[in-house]
């Protein structure tokens, strides 16, 4: 209070507004593909302003884009101002698309998600080739025709780019060889085994 004199003593007290969900998202969201299998993710709180009050929790979303998986969902538990979980997503598809998102909770409720896509790396194939055939119906002595399909395509763990067709003679002592197809359409081949 004042007078014409000047300012009396202060009347101090304190309260605490309640809490509220976040009105923002975490904030620097970044992620990125370790491995064919692997993303790290990384974020801070939402701003001072856009907190809504202590952070308790964030809650970690992904699905695979392509491979329709199911959205899966990580609840990283914050304790002292840390995330007592690493948000590291793991057991992931190689060669997809996913989609990531996180949000921050209080006490009251969850705050707005931020989202990210992010493509995992190409792997090799999981599987060999399907229904391997060799015959040597009407061709000459020396020579041998290989046939296949191709890998499950699910188990292409990217795109399939060439093959390779390694062979040695068995009863006689040759230098085993090699055949690269580039030609990823190419499902057969002839091969002369004596030069």
């Amino acid at each position: 209070a004042y007078t014409e004199v000047g300012k009396g003593p202060d009347a101090v007290i304190t309260q605490r507004t309640n809490q509220d969900v976040p009105t923002g998202t975490p904030t620097s969201f970044s992620a990125n593909a370790i491995s064919p299998n692997i993303i790290n993710t990384t974020w801070e709180p939402p701003t001072a302003y856009h907190l809504g009050g202590v952070i308790t929790s964030y809650t970690l979303t992904y699905t695979g884009r392509e491979r329709h998986s199911e959205l899966k969902t990580k609840i990283l538990i914050v304790l002292n101002g840390s995330i007592y979980i690493t948000p590291a997503l793991t057991d992931l598809q190689e060669d997809t698309h996913y989609l990531i998102s996180v949000r921050a909770n209080t006490s009251v409720g969850a705050g707005p998600w931020t989202n990210l896509t992010v493509h995992t790396p190409e792997d090799v194939p999981s599987s060999s080739v399907r229904n391997l055939t060799t015959s040597t119906e009407g061709l000459n002595a020396t020579s041998i025709f290989v046939s296949w399909e191709v890998p499950i395509l699910n188990d292409l763990n990217g795109i399939l780019v060439n093959y390779s067709i390694n062979y040695s003679g068995i009863e006689i002592d040759t230098v085993p060889r090699v055949i690269y197809l580039s030609n990823p359409n190419l499902t057969n081949q002839s091969i002369t085994l004596i030069d």
